[in-house]
């Protein structure tokens, strides 16, 4: 019998093929296993000794883009400051996330799990609900400190945080940018201001 490689060689070999085949994925298709293989420079074998199917290759690149996100939801979870400038550190937090992290696996988590009975909910625990969840912990601490009326901090951090991906979906993996541009951090002032309208508390005379 073949020896099994040893954990941190198979772990290491797996990130290797993982950032190949990510950079395929981002590709305006959805690749068969063979292409996914071709991009990897392995054999389709190889790939599901690492991958196990198609649906695990999917699986992994949302794991991964998860890993990628997790610094930007630390800070946009953390209410530095008064409510107002907080909320719109966070929203930036959730656009620079987007810029620099898991953009383009929204995109691939949309296309891989609508309809989807594993990784549609996989995409939602690796990329959606803990963006979600980041914010509604600083939504918390300012009801906590007597900020923000009491509010049911899912319902306001998807009313806050579905506007910020659909605009940067629209703007980025949808050619948006090209078609109608806009600014984020002008949809953050807007979405800010009006909910602090809504639900800040009257500041103390």
């Amino acid at each position: 019998m073949r020896p099994r490689p040893r954990r941190a060689e198979y772990d290491g070999k797996r990130r290797q093929l993982l950032g190949r085949i990510v950079q395929r994925f981002k590709q305006p298709d959805r690749p068969s296993m063979r292409e996914l293989a071709v991009a990897a420079e392995v054999s389709v074998p190889t790939l599901r000794h690492y991958f196990g199917d198609r649906e695990g290759v999917v699986s992994a690149v949302l794991a991964d883009a998860h890993a990628r996100g997790a610094p930007f939801l630390a800070l946009a979870a953390r209410a530095d400051g008064p409510l107002e400038p907080s909320l719109r550190s966070g929203l930036m937090q959730i656009v620079q996330g987007h810029l620099f992290a898991v953009g383009g696996f929204h995109a691939i988590g949309l296309t891989e799990g609508l309809l989807h009975r594993t990784l549609g909910p996989h995409y939602l625990q690796t990329i959606l609900e803990p963006a979600l969840q980041a914010f509604e912990l600083r939504l918390q601490a300012h009801i906590e400190r007597g900020e923000l009326k009491p509010v049911n901090v899912r319902h306001a951090a998807l009313g806050l945080i579905s506007p910020v991906v659909l605009f940067m979906l629209h703007q980025g993996e949808l050619g948006g940018q090209r078609v109608r541009p806009g600014a984020a951090d002008e949809l953050v002032e807007h979405l800010v201001t009006g909910f602090v309208a809504a639900w800040g508390m009257p500041a103390s005379v």
